[in-house]
C-alpha cells in the first residue's frame, strides 16, 4: 500500500549542514585539551606536548577511612491477649497472656495504619486489636493510624469474643 500526499509540500525546517560540519570534524595537531597535572588548577596543554605519566594517575589525596556507626534499632511491644466483651453488660474480661516484641526497622515511619502493624506482628486475620479509651477498651479499624512512638495510648492484640 502507497501512501501519496494530495498536495506536494515543502519543508518548513532546513538543515544548513555547512554550519554543522564543522562539530564533527577531526582533533588536529595543534588542538588544545584540557588537561590536569598534580597542581589544583586547569591549564590547557597542545594534544603533542602532554604526556601521561603513571604517577600522576595516582590519587594526590588519601580519603579518610569510613566509618560505620551502628544505626539505633526501636522495639514495639505490645501485650498478647484473650477474652470476652459484652457491650451490653459493658464488662470486659480480658487476660494478658504474654508480650509481643517487633524490632522496628531503621527508617520505618513513625505512623502506620493497624493493618501494617498486624502484618508486621504476624497476627492471624481473626485478632483483634484494642484501644484503651478511659476506661473501657476500643476496637481499632484497620484505616486507623498508630503512632509507634507515642507511650501514652494503650494497645493489647489477641483473640477477642464481642457480645453485643
Amino acid at each position: 500500500m502507497n501512501t501519496q500526499l494530495i498536495r506536494p509540500s515543502r519543508p518548513t525546517q532546513t538543515v544548513n549542514f555547512a554550519t554543522i560540519r564543522p562539530l564533527f570534524r577531526r582533533v588536529e595537531e595543534n588542538a588544545l585539551v584540557p588537561s590536569r597535572p598534580f597542581s589544583p588548577d586547569l591549564r590547557l596543554a597542545k594534544l603533542g606536548e602532554f604526556k601521561l605519566d603513571p604517577a600522576q594517575l595516582a590519587l594526590s589525596r588519601v580519603a579518610p577511612k569510613a566509618q560505620i556507626e551502628q544505626l539505633e534499632s526501636r522495639e514495639f511491644s505490645i501485650p498478647t491477649v484473650s477474652g470476652v466483651i459484652s457491650r451490653a453488660a459493658g464488662t470486659a474480661d480480658i487476660q494478658t497472656l504474654g508480650v509481643t516484641h517487633l524490632d522496628l526497622p531503621f527508617g520505618m515511619p513513625r505512623h502506620v495504619n493497624v493493618a501494617t502493624l498486624k502484618k508486621m506482628l504476624k497476627a492471624k486475620r481473626s485478632e483483634l486489636m484494642l484501644k484503651r479509651v478511659g476506661d473501657r477498651w476500643e476496637v481499632c479499624e484497620n484505616s486507623m493510624i498508630v503512632d509507634l512512638t507515642d507511650d501514652s495510648v494503650e494497645f493489647r492484640l489477641g483473640l477477642i469474643q464481642i457480645f453485643s
